[in-house]
C-alpha cells in the first residue's frame, strides 16, 4: 500500500470539551448495551447501560459509579436505531457515535473492541456479554470483510 496521511476534524462540544461517545454493542442486529464514555481528554470515565437507559452493575476499564445523570439524550433512540442499522449483517459490531449540538455522527465501528481483552467485572455479565454472540455456521459466513 502506498503510505496516506488522513486527517480529519476533531470533534468537540460547546465549550471545548472532549464529546460524550456511545459505544453501542450490537450482537445479531440488536443492541445489548451501550457504553458512555466522558471527559475523555481530562478524567476519563466510563459506564455501561441497557439500550433502555439502565445503568449496569458491572465495572469495566476506566469504569467509575454512575456518571451521568438525567434523562437518556435527546435522540439516543435514534442513535440506537442507527447503531443497529449499521451493524446490520454483522454477528457482533460496535459502533460508536457522538451527539453534538444535536446531530449524530458517526466515531468508529470495530468487530473486536480492545481485541476482546478488556475485563468485565462480576465475570457473570462477561458470561452474559458471551451469551449474546452466537457464531452458527450460516452466521460465521453472513458477512466477509474485503481486504
Amino acid at each position: 500500500m502506498r503510505p496516506k496521511i488522513i486527517v480529519e476534524p476533531l470533534l468537540k462540544e460547546p465549550g471545548n470539551a472532549f464529546p460524550t461517545d456511545y459505544k453501542f454493542f450490537v450482537f445479531h442486529d440488536r443492541c445489548e448495551f451501550v457504553q458512555i464514555d466522558i471527559d475523555r481528554g481530562t478524567s476519563h470515565r466510563r459506564e455501561l447501560r441497557a439500550p433502555n437507559w439502565t445503568p449496569l452493575p458491572v465495572t469495566h476499564y476506566h469504569t467509575t459509579s454512575r456518571v451521568l445523570n438525567g434523562p437518556r439524550p435527546e435522540r439516543f433512540d435514534e442513535m440506537r436505531s442507527l447503531a443497529e442499522q449499521l451493524a446490520a449483517g454483522f454477528d457482533h459490531l460496535r459502533v460508536d457515535l457522538y451527539l453534538i449540538n444535536g446531530e449524530i455522527r458517526i466515531g468508529e465501528m470495530t468487530c473486536y473492541p480492545a481485541g476482546g481483552l478488556s475485563a468485565i467485572v462480576p465475570n457473570e455479565f462477561d458470561y452474559r456479554w458471551e451469551s449474546y454472540w452466537q457464531l452458527t455456521p450460516s452466521r460465521r459466513a453472513s458477512k466477509v470483510l474485503p481486504y
